[in-house]
C-alpha cells in the first residue's frame, strides 16, 4: 500500500474564549446602571477612559469596549454611529443622546451657514 504525502489533517474547530467570572448582563442592563441623569445631562459614573474622561463600557457584542456615549447612541438609535460624535454640552462623561450629534452633520450645517444655501451643499 502506498501513501501520497502527510495524512489530511481534519479541520478543528476554533477554540472557545476563556470566559472568567460570571456571565455579562445585558449591555443596556450594565448601561443604565451607571447613568445618573440631570436636568440636561445624563452623567456617566463608571469606567472612564484616562485624562480626557469619556466613559468606556464593554460591549460583549463587539467585543470590545466601547465609549459610553457611543453606546448611549447604540441604544437609541439601533446603531452605533459610524462617524465621531461630539458634545453640545462639552461634557465628557455625557451620555444623554440629546446632547450628542454627528460630526459630518454638523459639518454640513457649518456649510450650509457659511453659504446661508441649501442648494450648495455638496
Amino acid at each position: 500500500m502506498t501513501t501520497h504525502g502527510p495524512t489530511p489533517k481534519t479541520p478543528t474547530q476554533p477554540r472557545p474564549v476563556a470566559k472568567f467570572g460570571p456571565k455579562l448582563k445585558p449591555l443596556a442592563d450594565r448601561f443604565w446602571a451607571k447613568v445618573e441623569k440631570t436636568q440636561k445631562c445624563w452623567l456617566w459614573k463608571g469606567l472612564k477612559n484616562g485624562k480626557a474622561g469619556y466613559g468606556m463600557i464593554y460591549d460583549n457584542a463587539t467585543g470590545k469596549k466601547e465609549l459610553a456615549h457611543r453606546v448611549s447612541w447604540f441604544l437609541a438609535t439601533g446603531a452605533y454611529p459610524t462617524q465621531p460624535l461630539l458634545h453640545k454640552c462639552d461634557t465628557p462623561t455625557c451620555v444623554n443622546p440629546d446632547c450628542l450629534y454627528d460630526q459630518v452633520a454638523q459639518s454640513l450645517i457649518s456649510q450650509i451657514v457659511t453659504r446661508r444655501s441649501w442648494a450648495h451643499v455638496e
